[in-house]
């Protein structure tokens, strides 16, 4: 707890915590969070795409920046998986010609 609270105040002198209140992001302490790999093995992909789809300028799949590394909170994968379902009827042959 007293880590959180330092974290706590080290963002309020930073003003970062400002944009925070104005965008609250939940998340728990405790929570664990996934490496590109770890997402790349369960969603079937190379970790060259998951980290591809998380550091584009508009990024496709939320990631947790901590310094150089990425990390993934997985309803944020889940989310992804989700907006991705397709529309079938895109997919149907068109009528042929005779």
């Amino acid at each position: 707890m007293r880590e959180y609270k330092n974290l706590q105040n080290s963002l309020q002198a930073s003003g970062f915590a400002d944009d925070l209140t104005s965008n609250p992001i939940p998340f728990s302490v405790t929570e664990r969070l996934y490496t590109p790999e770890e997402v790349a093995d369960r969603l079937g992909v190379s970790e060259r795409w998951v980290r591809d789809h998380a550091t584009r300028r508009n990024p496709r799949i939320r990631a947790v920046k901590l310094g150089p590394l990425l990390r993934f909170r997985w309803a944020d994968v889940e989310h992804f998986v989700a907006t991705q379902s397709i529309n079938s009827s895109r997919f149907k042959k068109p009528p042929q010609r005779s």
